[in-house]
C-alpha cells in the first residue's frame, strides 16, 4: 500500500489588468491548427538553463475563447514586478504550443509561437537587471524585441504545424506528417530553414500502402533530451514513434516505439515529459500519458514510464537506449485519473520520480496529486494528494444526510449555551449572526476571496447583485455585507425544520444550511471561474515540491507540503515523527484517531460552531466544551461543567432517549453511544498512565516546531506582495487546522473526563489528575494561540506601511506595487532602507502588522525560490501559533544556523496576542482591537494584554453613541489602566512586562505632541509618562473626568520620578503644571468640588488665584454650581505679591471682589445674572448689607443702561425691592449702604460718606417704579409724545425720560398715569412738596374725567343745570353720569348720556370718577390738604365752564348741620365759581350757607358771630356782578334773569348782616356787664 502525503495549495498571486499589443501577420488562415476543448485553457513558462537561480519566471497562457491572444507575465516568487504583464494580439490564431526558454546564449528568454496564417514569431524578453525596471510591455516594444518570419512555403511541404519547442539555438517546429521545420533562433531569414523527415517520401507511400495512415505520423510532443552539455530533440508522433534528432548535425539518432505491443493504435500519446534521473547522468526519464483517442471514451488512462540511455560515441554520435519502467493506470491510483492536462516530473530520491499530474476525474473535477514512481515493479510506494483552494472552501460541508446531523447538534450545543451554569447565569446563547460572521471568514481568509467567483455564486443561488457590488466594497466592507447577502439570497434552504430547541438554535441550523449551500456554490464558481490550466516547476530543482499551478483569471499559486496540524486532521503524523520517534508517534496517531471518532460523533463542522463562540466572547473551557460535551453525553450543561469530577451519572438523550425523532438524530444518538465503545477498543488495557501519555504525545506533535526553518538567507527589508500573500494565506490554513485539531483534542479530553469509563477499562485517578492539572490547561494555551493566529490571518484591516507604522500612503492602491532589488552582499545594505509600496491596500488583513514587524526585527526573511518562500510563510505561521522548539529536530539532530540566522526564540499566546495587539494599536484599528480582547480568556492577567484592552475601550468611546455606554467604557478602561500601572512600581510583580507598555507609551506620547520618554528614564519616570500620555488620550476622547483622574494620580507620581535634591525646581513645575491640568480637567467635566480640592493643594499663589477664578467663573455659569458657591467656605488665605511685596489676603475677599468685577464687566444680559450672584453669595454669608449693595448696583446700571426698556425697569424694581427688604433685616443702626455713586463724585476727605437708608432706598424704590411704569405708557417714546401733543404741551419724547422724581411725576400726570402719579407722590415727597404734588395729581386726574365724560357727551350748560342742593339729594354721588341726571332736570338740562353721540365711553369715565373719589377720600382732610377740592372744581371748569358739576364736589361746599360756619371753604369756592363765570352756582351756594347761618344758633362759646368767617368781600363782589347782567355761567341769558338770584342773595345777605349787628350788639351788652 502507497504511503500517503499531503500537499496544500497556497495562493500566491494574481494579475488582472494588463497592457495589449499587436503583433503584425498576414492574417489568412492558411493551416487548420489544433485547437483547445471549449471553456479551456493551457499555459507554460520559460524553461531555464542548467545552474539558473532565477526567481522569476515568464509564463505564457493561452485562452480557448481568445484563440489568438497570447498572455506573456512575468511571475515572481520573492517579488512582483510593476505592470508585468501583456497581452499579445495576432493576425490570426495560434497554435496551442509556445515555446518559452531562457538560455545564456539569448540573454534572456526566448518565446516562440507559431500562427495559422503560416507565421513563426519570436519574442525576446531581457531578464537582466536593466530589465527588470521597466513594464513588461515597454520593454516588447523595443527595437528587436518582436520579429516574424514566413514559413507558409514550407508547411505547404512538411504540413501544417502541430508542435513547436527551441532546442540547442535552433526553433523547431513538428508538422502533422511527422517532418520537423527548423530555424536558427538568432535567424529571421527564410533562407535559413531547413526541414527534417524521419522518413523518405517513398517510405511515406509504402507506409500507407501497409496500412500506417499519414494523419499517425503526426508530431505531438517535442521535448529536449539533455545529456552532458550536449541537446538532443525528442519528437513523439501521434502513432507512438519516438525520433532522437541532432540538430547540430541534421541526423535522426535513434527511433523507439513507445506504444506497448498489448496497447491498440486508439490509444494516442498526448503529454510526455523528460527529466534526468538523480545520481546518474546517463540515464534519463520519459514519462508519456496515453489517452484514448475517442475523447468521449470512459477508458482510464495510462501512465508509462521509460528509462533512456544514452551514450556519446563520437561527434554528432550517439547510442540510445529505450527501455520501458513502471507503468500506472487510473485504477490503480485509485481511479482518480481520468484525463490528465498537464504533467510535471521532478526528482524525489535516487532511482524515483514524482510525477505532478494536473488531471480531470470522472466527474469532471480537477485536481493535482503526484505520484512517485520507482524503477522496479508494483505499484509506487508514496503519494501525495494536493488540497487545492475549492477543496479547502468546502471541507466539512458534508452531504444532505450529514447536514441534518450537524443541524441537530448545533441545535443540542446551542440550547446547552443558553442554559445557566452553576453560577447560574447563562452564556447567552449563540446568535445567527455570529455564525454567519465565522463562516464568512472562510470567504474573507487569505487566499480564498474571489470577487468574480463570489458574485457568480451568487447569482447561482439567485442573487441579483451586480458585479460591481461586489468589486467595489473594501475587505472589511465585504465582510459585513456576506452575511446579508447570502442570507438574502433566494434559492437557499430554508429554515430548519427541527421544531425543538430554542429560536436562536433552530436559526443558527438554519445558517449552517443556508452557508453550507452556499460555500459549496462559491467552490463549484472558484472552480470555473480560475480553472487550474497548467503545473510550473521553478529552479532550483533540488527540492521538493517547488511547484507553481497557474490557473485562469491571472492566478498564480503555489503547493506545499502539509504540516503537522494538517496531517493531524488525517488522523496522521509527518513522516519525520515516524522514523525519529516511532513510540511517541503511534501514541498520537491514536489519540489523533481517537479525536476524529469524538468530531465525528459530534457531525464534524464543530471548528465553525466554536469559533463563532469564540468570537462572541464565551469562555472555551468553561462554556464552549462543556455544552459540546453536553451535546455528546446527552447530560445538562451543569453536569458537564463538574467534569471528572463525577463518575458515571447517565442522563437520558436529548429528546428522549430510547426513540423518536428524524433519521439523523436517530443516527446521532446511536453513534454517540457507540463512542466510548469505540474509544475504550483504541486502548484495551487500562493500565495506568498510558492515556495521558498518549495525550501528552498529540501534544507534543501539535505544540511543537514541525518544520525545519533556520536553513534561510539574508534578512529581507520588507515582505514583497508575493510573499505576504503566502505567508497570510499559510497563516490561515494552518493556524485554522491547528483550531480544528486542538480543539477535536480538547473535546476528546473534556469527554473522557466527564465519562470516564470507555469500554472495559476506566480512566485512573493519576490520568485523570494529569488531564486536568497539566494536559487540558496546555491544549487550551494551544487553542488560544491558534485562535488569535487564526484572527489575525482573516480580520480585515487598513493597509499600513511595512514598519508597521501609520497609514499606508495616499496613493491610489490599485497602482501600488511592491518594488524591491535585494542581494546578497553589499549592495543588501542600501537596499534594505527602501519603503515597500504596497499593493491591493483593500485586501490588507491584521497578521501584515505582525509580518511588518517581523520583517522588522530579521525575523523574515528573503526567499530566492518556492521552497524558501515555503519557509518564511511557516517560520510566520509558527511564530504565531507559539510553537516551542521541536523535540525531534533538537533531539534527534541538531541543525546549523548560518551566521546571519538566529534562534526563535519561544514565545507564549500571551506575547503573541501582545505582539498582535501592538500592531493593532499602533495602526489605530479600534474595532479589530476590541474584536481580539474577545478572543482572550477573561481571566487574563497579563499587564500588557490588559493595557490593551483598555486602550480598546477607551478608543470605543468615540464610536459608541449611547452616553450610558460611553460611560461604562470609561470607567472599564480607566480601571484596566490603573491595574497596568502596577507595572511600573519596582516592587511590582509585574515589573518585567514594563518594556512592552513602555513603547505603547512611546506612541501616546507621540500622538498627543508630547516630549517622548528617555530611554534610560527610570520605572518611576516612565510611570508619570505613562500617566500623562493617558491624560493627553482621555483629553483627545473628550472625557476630561478619566483625564482628571490620571493628571491627579500623575502628581502623585511627580515626586518618585524626580526624587533628587538638584530636581526641586523641575518637580516644582511638574507638579504645578500637572495640578492646573487636573483642575483644568476638573472644570471640563464639571467636577467642582474635586476642582475645589485640587485649587487648594496648589501650592504657587498667583495659579492659585487664577484657578479661584476659573472655578468662580465656573460655579456661576453652572446647572446648581451657585448653590455650590454659596456653600463652599473659601477659608484659606493667600501670599500674593502686590505692590511688590508679599501679602496675605483672604481668598474669600479675593471671591468677593472678583465676583464684583465680573458683575461690573459682564453684559446686563448675562445668565446668570452677576449682581443677583453676588447678592446671594453675600446672603449666604448673612451679610444683607453687602446684598443690599449689589442689588442697588444692579438696578442702578439697568436704569442708566436701560431707561426706555420697561422689562429692565421693572427688573430694576424687583432688586430694589430685595435690595429694601435685605437692609430691612439689619438692625436700625446698622440699616444703611454707602451710596456707590460717591465712588463717582469728587468727595471731601473730611466729610463723611455718603449712606443710604432704608427710607433712600424706598424712595429710588418708587422712583423706580414709576419710570417703569412710565416706559411701559410710552415705548419708544412714540404714545407718550402723541399724549403731550393731545394735551397741548408740544414737549418732545425724550422729555419725558429721567431719573428725578419730580421730573418722572410731572410725566406721569402728562401721559395721565394718575395712579402711579399718586403711588409716586406718597413714597418719595413728604410735607409742603407732597402737598403740591397731590394739588397737582388731583388737579390732573380731574381734568382728565371731565375730558372722558365730554367724550361720551357734550357737557350741559349751568342753565341747565340744577342746584346743587337738589342734585346733592336727588342725584347719584357714585359719578357724574346718574340715573338722576339722565333724567331733564328742573332748569331743562339734558343729561350728557342722553345729549352723548353713544354711550361706548361711559365705563371708563365711571371708573375715572371712582377713582378720584377713592383717592380724595385717602388724603382729603390732612393738614393743609383742605384745599384738594378747590383744585378739583377749578380743573373741571377749566376743562368745560358750563359744565354741570358732579353734585358730591358742590355737597363738600354747602353748609353743614351744626354750629354757623361748619362747611367747606365758602370763599375758596365762590372764587373758582366767580372766576369761571359760574354766578348762578355762586349765588345758590352762597345763599345755602346764608340760609343755614339764619336758621342756626349762636354759639356763646364763639368769640365772634359766624358773619364774621363770611367772605364779605366775595359776596358783594357777586352782588356786583349780578347787577351788572353777566351771563358768565356760559349760557349767555339777559341780566334780568338773575335778578330772581341777585334780589334773593341780596335779601338773605342783608338778613343776615342785621342778624349779625343785633347779636354782636347784645353780644357786646353782655359782657359790658
Amino acid at each position: 500500500m502507497a504511503t500517503r502525503q499531503w500537499a496544500i495549495e497556497v495562493p500566491l498571486c494574481q494579475f488582472d489588468a494588463c497592457h495589449t499589443l499587436d503583433v503584425p501577420g498576414d492574417g489568412t488562415s492558411r493551416f487548420a491548427l489544433p485547437v483547445l476543448t471549449e471553456g479551456d485553457a493551457c499555459a507554460g513558462k520559460s524553461k531555464v538553463y542548467q545552474g539558473s537561480i532565477a526567481s522569476r519566471c515568464l509564463v505564457w497562457q493561452l485562452d480557448a475563447a481568445k484563440p489568438a491572444q497570447l498572455l506573456l507575465r512575468d511571475v515572481g516568487v520573492s517579488e512582483e514586478r510593476r505592470e508585468g504583464s501583456v497581452c499579445l494580439s495576432f493576425a490570426s490564431s495560434l497554435l496551442p504550443c509556445v515555446s518559452c526558454t531562457e538560455s545564456v546564449q539569448h540573454g534572456g528568454t526566448l518565446v516562440a509561437v507559431v500562427t495559422a496564417d503560416g507565421m513563426l514569431h519570436t519574442i525576446r524578453h531581457s531578464t537582466g537587471a536593466a530589465a527588470s525596471t521597466g513594464s513588461l510591455a515597454s520593454q516588447l516594444r523595443a527595437p528587436g524585441a518582436m520579429a516574424s518570419v514566413s514559413l507558409a512555403a514550407h508547411f505547404q511541404r512538411a504540413g501544417p504545424p502541430t508542435a513547436v519547442l527551441e532546442v540547442g539555438g535552433f526553433i523547431c517546429i513538428g508538422t502533422s506528417e511527422g517532418n520537423l521545420v527548423c530555424l536558427p533562433a538568432t535567424s529571421t531569414d527564410p533562407a535559413d530553414v531547413f526541414p527534417l523527415a524521419p522518413m523518405s517520401s517513398l517510405g511515406k507511400m509504402f507506409g500507407g500502402f501497409f496500412g500506417r495512415a499519414v494523419a499517425g505520423q503526426a508530431i505531438v510532443q517535442l521535448q529536449e533530451l539533455t545529456f552532458l552539455d550536449n541537446r538532443l530533440l525528442a519528437a513523439i508522433q501521434a502513432d507512438g514513434q519516438l525520433h532522437f534528432w541532432h540538430l547540430p548535425s541534421r541526423q535522426l539518432v535513434h527511433t523507439a516505439e513507445l506504444r506497448p505491443n498489448h496497447m491498440s493504435e486508439q490509444w494516442v500519446p498526448s503529454v510526455a515529459r523528460l527529466t534526468a534521473e538523480p545520481l546518474d547522468a546517463s540515464t534519463s526519464i520519459l514519462l508519456v500519458y496515453f489517452e484514448p483517442r475517442d475523447k468521449a471514451s470512459s477508458e482510464p488512462c495510462v501512465l508509462q514510464t521509460y528509462e533512456v540511455f544514452v551514450e556519446q560515441r563520437g561527434e554528432g554520435l550517439y547510442k540510445i537506449a529505450v527501455e520501458g519502467g513502471p507503468k500506472l493506470q487510473a485504477r490503480e491510483a485509485g481511479g482518480r485519473f481520468h484525463r490528465v492536462r498537464d504533467l510535471v516530473l521532478e526528482n524525489l530520491a535516487l532511482h524515483t520520480v514524482g510525477a505532478w499530474l494536473l488531471y480531470d476525474d470522472a466527474a469532471g473535477r480537477r485536481s493535482v496529486d503526484c505520484v512517485a514512481l520507482a524503477f522496479q515493479s508494483g505499484p509506487p510506494d508514496t503519494e501525495t494528494l494536493v488540497q487545492l483552494v475549492e477543496a479547502q472552501l468546502v471541507e466539512g460541508c458534508g452531504a444532505a444526510e450529514e447536514l441534518q446531523l450537524q443541524q441537530q447538534v448545533w441545535q443540542c450545543v446551542e440550547d446547552k449555551l443558553a442554559q445557566p451554569s452553576d453560577s447560574g447565569t447563562a452564556a447567552g446563547g449563540l446568535t445567527p449572526a455570529a455564525v454567519a460572521s465565522a463562516f464568512a471568514d472562510a470567504v474573507i481568509a487569505p487566499g480564498r476571496l474571489s470577487r468574480p467567483a463570489l458574485h457568480a455564486a451568487l447569482a447561482r443561488l439567485g442573487s441579483q447583485l451586480e458585479l460591481d457590488e461586489v468589486q467595489q466594497p473594501d475587505l472589511g466592507s465585504l465582510q459585513e455585507l456576506l452575511p446579508g447577502w447570502v442570507a438574502a439570497a433566494p434559492h437557499l434552504p430554508a429554515a430548519a425544520a427541527s421544531s425543538g430547541g430554542s429560536a436562536a438554535a433552530r436559526g443558527s441550523a438554519a445558517v449552517l444550511a443556508q452557508w453550507t449551500a452556499f460555500l459549496q456554490a462559491y467552490a463549484a464558481a472558484w472552480a470555473q471561474q480560475h480553472r487550474p490550466i497548467a503545473l510550473l516547476q521553478l529552479p532550483p530543482q533540488a527540492e521538493q515540491r517547488s511547484m507553481l499551478l497557474a490557473r485562469q483569471g491571472g492566478m498564480f499559486t503555489s503547493l506545499r507540503g502539509a504540516v503537522a496540524p494538517e496531517i493531524a486532521l488525517h488522523q496522521a503524523l509527518p513522516p519525520v515523527w515516524h522514523r525519529m520517534a516511532a513510540e511517541e508517534a503511534l501514541e498520537a496517531e491514536e489519540v489523533l484517531r481517537a479525536a476524529a471518532a469524538v468530531n465525528a460523533a459530534a457531525g464534524g463542522q464543530l471548528g465553525r460552531l466554536a469559533w463563532a463562540c469564540l468570537q462572541q466572547g464565551m469562555d472555551a473551557d468553561a462554556v464552549v466544551l462543556p455544552a459540546l460535551v453536553a451535546a455528546l453525553v446527552g447530560g445538562t450543561a451543569r453536569a458537564t461543567a463538574a467534569g471528572g469530577s463525577s463518575g458515571g451519572g447517565r442522563t437520558s438523550f436529548l429528546g428522549g432517549g430510547s426513540g423518536g425523532g428524524s433519521d439523523a438524530s436517530v443516527k446521532w444518538r446511536s453513534a454517540c453511544r457507540r463512542l466510548p465503545l469505540q474509544l475504550g477498543h483504541l486502548w484495551p488495557s487500562g493500565d495506568p498512565g498510558v492515556f495521558a501519555a498518549a495525550v501528552a504525545s498529540a501534544l507534543k506533535v501539535l505544540g511543537s516546531d514541525w518544520h525545519d526553518c533556520t536553513k534561510l538567507r539574508s534578512p529581507m527589508a520588507a515582505a514583497s506582495l508575493p510573499v505576504r500573500t503566502a505567508a497570510l494565506s499559510t497563516l490561515a490554513q494552518v493556524s485554522w487546522a491547528q483550531v480544528e485539531a486542538v480543539l477535536q483534542l480538547a473535546l476528546l479530553q473534556r469527554y473522557v473526563l466527564w465519562h470516564q469509563t470507555l469500554g472495559l477499562w476506566s480512566l485512573s485517578p493519576e490520568d485523570c489528575q494529569q488531564l486536568q492539572t497539566q494536559l487540558l490547561p496546555r491544549t487550551m494555551e494551544l487553542l488560544q494561540a491558534a485562535a488569535v493566529a487564526y484572527w489575525t490571518a482573516v480580520t480585515p484591516t487598513a493597509e499600513v506601511a511595512a514598519d508597521g507604522g501609520g497609514a499606508s500612503p495616499a496613493l491610489d492602491p490599485s497602482e501600488m506595487v511592491v518594488s524591491l532589488r535585494i542581494h546578497d552582499g553589499p549592495a543588501a545594505g542600501p537596499a534594505a532602507v527602501k519603503r515597500m509600496r504596497l499593493s491591493l491596500a483593500r485586501n490588507s488583513y491584521a497578521a501584515v502588522l505582525m509580518l511588518a514587524a517581523n520583517v522588522g526585527t530579521n525575523d523574515s526573511h528573503v526567499v530566492r525560490d518556492l521552497p524558501d518562500l515555503q519557509r518564511v510563510a511557516l517560520l510566520f505561521t509558527q511564530r504565531l501559533l507559539c510553537l516551542s522548539h521541536s523535540p525531534i529536530h533538537t533531539g534527534g539532530r541538531q541543525l546549523q544556523q548560518g551566521p546571519n540566522e538566529k534562534r526563535i526564540d519561544t514565545v507564549d499566546p500571551a506575547d503573541v496576542a501582545v505582539q498582535v495587539a501592538a500592531g493593532l494599536f499602533a495602526g489605530r484599528h479600534t474595532a479589530q482591537l476590541a474584536a481580539l480582547q474577545r478572543l482572550l480568556p477573561a481571566t487574563v492577567q497579563d499587564m500588557r494584554l490588559l493595557f490593551f484592552k483598555a486602550c480598546s475601550r477607551a478608543r470605543e468611546i468615540s464610536l459608541t453613541a449611547s452616553p450610558e455606554q460611553q460611560q461604562q467604557l470609561e470607567e472599564d478602561s480607566c480601571s484596566l489602566f490603573f491595574r497596568v500601572s502596577a507595572v511600573f512600581s519596582p516592587t511590582g510583580a509585574a515589573s518585567g512586562q514594563a518594556a512592552a507598555v513602555r513603547s505603547c507609551v512611546q506612541q501616546l506620547l507621540a500622538d498627543g505632541h508630547q516630549e517622548p520618554l528617555e530611554e534610560d528614564a527610570s520605572l518611576q519616570a516612565a510611570g508619570l509618562a505613562y500617566f500623562e500620555a493617558l491624560v493627553a488620550l482621555y483629553e483627545r476622547l473628550g472625557r476630561y473626568s478619566a483625564a482628571a483622574r490620571f493628571a491627579l494620580a500623575a502628581t502623585r507620581q511627580v515626586a518618585a520620578a524626580l526624587p533628587a535634591q538638584e530636581q526641586l525646581a523641575a518637580r516644582a513645575q511638574a507638579q504645578g503644571r500637572l495640578w492646573a491640568t487636573a483642575f483644568g480637567y476638573c472644570m471640563e467635566c464639571a467636577r467642582y468640588e474635586e476642582a475645589y480640592v485640587v485649587l487648594l493643594s496648589i501650592e504657587v499663589a498667583d495659579l492659585q488665584l487664577d484657578c479661584m477664578q476659573r472655578l468662580v467663573s465656573g460655579l456661576c455659569t453652572a446647572p446648581g454650581g451657585l448653590e455650590l458657591l454659596c456653600r463652599l467656605p473659601f477659608a484659606h488665605n493667600l501670599a500674593v505679591v502686590r505692590g511688590g511685596r508679599q501679602v496675605w489676603v483672604s481668598m474669600l475677599e479675593e471671591v468677593v471682589a472678583y465676583l464684583q468685577r465680573r458683575a461690573v464687566q459682564l453684559d446686563l444680559a448675562a445668565s446668570p445674572q452677576p449682581y443677583k450672584v453676588l447678592a446671594d453669595f453675600h446672603i449666604s454669608r448673612n451679610n444683607y448689607q453687602a446684598a443690599a449693595g449689589a442689588l442697588l448696583a444692579y438696578a442702578r446700571r439697568l436704569v442708566g443702561e436701560h431707561p426706555d426698556d420697561s422689562t429692565q425697569l421693572a427688573e430694576a424694581e424687583h432688586a430694589l425691592a430685595a435690595a429694601v427688604s435685605c437692609l430691612s433685616l439689619v438692625e436700625r443702626q446698622h440699616a444703611w449702604i454707602p451710596d456707590p455713586a460717591a465712588a463717582d463724585q469728587a468727595a471731601d476727605e473730611d466729610s463723611d460718606p455718603p449712606v443710604l437708608t432704608v427710607a433712600a432706598l424706598r424712595r429710588e424704590y418708587a422712583v423706580v417704579r414709576a419710570h417703569a411704569a412710565l416706559a411701559a405708557a410710552t415705548p419708544g417714546s412714540r404714545q407718550g409724545t402723541a399724549l403731550l401733543t393731545a394735551a397741548g404741551a408740544g414737549v418732545s419724547g425724550e422729555a419725558l425720560r429721567g431719573a428725578d422724581a419730580e421730573d418722572v411725576f410731572t410725566k406721569l400726570l402728562v401721559v395721565g398715569l394718575h395712579d402711579a402719579a399718586f403711588q409716586l407722590a406718597e413714597a418719595a415727597f413728604c410735607g409742603t412738596q407732597l402737598t403740591r404734588a397731590l394739588e397737582r395729581a388731583f388737579a390732573s386726574l380731574a381734568a382728565e374725567c371731565m375730558r372722558q365724560q365730554l367724550a361720551v357727551g357734550r357737557a350741559p350748560s349751568s342753565a341747565d343745570a340744577v342746584p346743587s342742593s337738589a342734585a346733592a339729594e336727588a342725584g347719584d354721588e357714585d359719578g357724574m353720569d346718574t340715573e338722576e341726571a339722565g333724567r331733564p332736570a328742573a332748569g331743562g338740562g339734558a343729561s350728557l348720556a342722553a345729549r352723548g353721540s353713544g354711550g361706548g365711553g361711559g365705563g371708563a369715565q365711571l371708573a375715572s370718577w371712582q377713582r378720584l373719589k377713592e383717592w380724595l377720600q385717602r388724603h382729603e382732610g390732612g393738614e393743609h390738604r383742605f384745599r384738594l377740592r378747590l383744585f378739583i372744581l377749578d380743573a373741571l371748569l377749566q376743562i368745560e365752564a358750563d359744565v354741570m358739576l358732579p353734585p358730591w364736589i358742590m355737597a363738600a361746599f354747602q353748609a353743614k348741620a351744626g354750629p354757623a360756619g361748619n362747611g367747606g371753604d365758602l370763599g375758596g369756592a365762590l372764587r373758582v365759581l366767580l372766576r369761571h363765570g359760574r354766578l348762578v352756582d355762586a349765588a345758590q351756594l352762597a345763599g345755602q350757607h346764608l340760609q343755614h347761618i339764619l336758621h342756626s344758633v349762636p354759639s356763646v362759646a364763639m368769640s365772634r358771630t359766624s358773619q364774621v368767617y363770611f367772605p364779605q368781600a366775595l359776596l358783594d363782589e357777586l352782588l356786583s356782578r349780578l347787577d351788572g347782567g353777566d351771563a358768565g355761567n356760559g349760557d349767555g341769558g339777559a341780566a334780568e334773569e338773575l335778578a330772581p338770584e341777585r334780589r334773593r342773595l341780596a335779601e338773605l345777605l342783608q338778613r343776615v348782616r342785621s342778624s349779625a349787628l343785633s347779636q354782636t350788639a347784645v353780644t357786646q351788652e353782655l359782657f359790658a356787664h
